[in-house]
């Protein structure tokens, strides 16, 4: 081993001198690839051949996911190149050998996050409101679900779930997201037409606990409705005007009073 080491030292020695890796390596009889990587810096000079050493200790191991997880809880998920610094850090805190200038690299955290797929994923991070953090803490939930067994108690709902219905609001450009991945001739630009409509749209929707729905409501911005917005929109949603397209107060009593008569014969417990 420390004669393999010495090998590497002086071949390094040599590089660093002048001559060239491939030359360099079959002066002091080793693999050409097996002394570049040493002279990138990628693996370290006493790398010893056979299964990989270990950089992270069990408790390090462990104590990544949990800083994960705390970070998750709190709306500050860990990016890939958070994830690199923490590993790093760990490594030279719990690892019994040098750590390389440029561990982890990305195949190291590849293969670290699939090691632990079933507790971590890599997906696309939402945007959370500062405001829905705060109201996030496990006090609010307990409170929450606390008053919904009441409530669902006291209006005799637990077994009537078409029963239970759920509105929401949320904003929407006309242009959309590109998002989604499209083939195309090499050379030509991967483009996706969308409407040149920038205005924000809001859509009121509903749905019960039994998966039931009803139509949807358009909001748009401005006095006059044009008929074309409604074209391809679901059939039985409705469209209105505000001067912002958010939805206000006698809007939304004239939203309640329309979705009351789109029920069904059971009405809900008011």
């Amino acid at each position: 081993m420390e004669e393999q080491a010495a090998k590497y030292a002086c071949g390094l020695q040599l590089v660093s001198s002048g001559m060239s890796v491939r030359k360099a390596a079959k002066k002091i009889g080793v693999l050409t690839k097996n002394l570049r990587v040493r002279v990138k810096g990628e693996v370290h000079v006493a790398c010893r051949r056979g299964p990989m050493l270990t950089y992270l200790s069990p408790g390090a191991d462990q104590g990544l996911l949990e800083v994960i997880e705390h970070r998750a809880a709190r709306g500050f998920c860990v990016g890939i190149s958070e994830l690199r610094f923490l590993i790093r850090h760990a490594a030279i805190v719990s690892a019994k050998r040098p750590v390389t200038p440029t561990f982890p690299d990305r195949s190291f955290v590849q293969r670290w996050s699939k090691r632990h797929s079933e507790n971590i994923s890599l997906r696309k991070a939402r945007i959370l409101d500062g405001c829905r953090t705060e109201a996030s803490s496990s006090e609010a939930v307990h409170y929450y679900y606390e008053n919904l067994v009441a409530a669902l108690d006291e209006l005799k709902l637990h077994d009537r779930p078409s029963q239970i219905w759920n509105c929401d609001e949320t904003g929407v450009c006309a242009q959309g997201r590109c998002q989604q991945r499209v083939f195309a001739p090499k050379g030509m630009a991967a483009n996706v037409q969308r409407s040149s409509d920038r205005e924000n749209v809001t859509i009121m929707g509903c749905i019960n606990a039994a998966g039931g729905h009803i139509p949807p409501m358009y909001i748009f911005a401005g006095h006059r409705r044009k008929v074309e917005w409604m074209e391809v929109a679901p059939d039985g949603a409705v469209c209105a005007m505000t001067e912002t397209s958010n939805i206000n107060g006698s809007l939304f009593m004239d939203w309640l009073k329309w979705f009351v008569r789109k029920l069904p014969a059971a009405q809900p417990n008011f």
